[in-house]
């Protein structure tokens, strides 16, 4: 996923007076670096602080609006799973299990979706006392794409966004409960991208979120509750530049 971000060489300037912003366009690797290279001939890594499948959310979004529906609903698909997986990473460490130990195990179904799932379910219903409610229409719908081939519109991948965003609201919702815990395993990921980093090489961590804006004042009265406000969130972010 392409992103534009600043120079973080270019932004340590000694008087920020002298200092004017311009962004750069990088593209986002699977560490969660943008890797920056200014019109100056600096070399620098932006450090993407954002959970993975916000990052997937964000690539289906932008799929979705340039028109690529199969590859849309594949990426949402796969947000939905990685929200899953960082469910339950957060209740594991609320219950107290290291986190050299849920590595371990997560290397046993790392490549088994529906385990993994499973594995949500049932920690889901351990943590709430009733399961969350299913809505059958996303394996059908990711199905008939993923494993069947439907070429699939973009009114189709907009309804799948739909259920997929209120899907992953609903998980984001129900850690509330565990927010201490879901602030830890998010310092535990950028800390690990952090000493990711070579040495030598500047870096900054950039956080990345969606706000929802007046259109008719142009200012930001909070974050997206819907899909389709978080879908214009995205918009804006490829009209002005920030990838959110």
């Amino acid at each position: 996923m392409r992103v534009k971000v600043p120079c973080v060489t270019c932004a340590n300037v000694t008087d920020p007076k002298k200092y004017q912003l311009k962004l750069f366009d990088g593209e986002l690797d699977d560490v969660g670096y943008v890797h920056v290279s200014c019109d100056k001939g600096h070399q620098s890594i932006v450090v993407y602080d954002s959970r993975r499948y916000e990052v997937l959310l964000q690539s289906a979004s932008s799929a979705l609006l340039e028109g690529y529906a199969n590859e849309a609903i594949s990426t949402f698909s796969t947000a939905l799973e990685r929200c899953y997986e960082f469910y339950i990473r957060v209740v594991l460490r609320s219950r107290r299990i290291a986190p050299e130990q849920i590595e371990k195990s997560w290397k046993e179904v790392a490549a088994q979706s529906e385990r993994q799932f499973g594995a949500f379910h049932f920690l889901r219903l351990l943590e709430h006392g009733e399961p969350l409610k299913l809505n059958p229409n996303i394996a059908k719908t990711r199905n008939s794409v993923v494993h069947r081939g439907k070429i699939a519109t973009t009114d189709d991948a907009s309804k799948f966004g739909e259920l997929v965003y209120t899907r992953i609201k609903d998980i984001e919702d129900s850690l509330n409960k565990n927010e201490n815990d879901m602030e830890a395993e998010q310092k535990h990921e950028v800390a690990s991208q952090k000493q990711q980093v070579p040495e030598g090489v500047e870096y900054v961590v950039l956080k990345a979120f969606s706000v929802k804006v007046d259109p008719a004042t142009n200012e930001v009265v909070g974050f997206p509750d819907t899909f389709q406000e978080y879908l214009a969130s995205v918009q804006r972010g490829k009209e002005t530049g920030w990838s959110a």
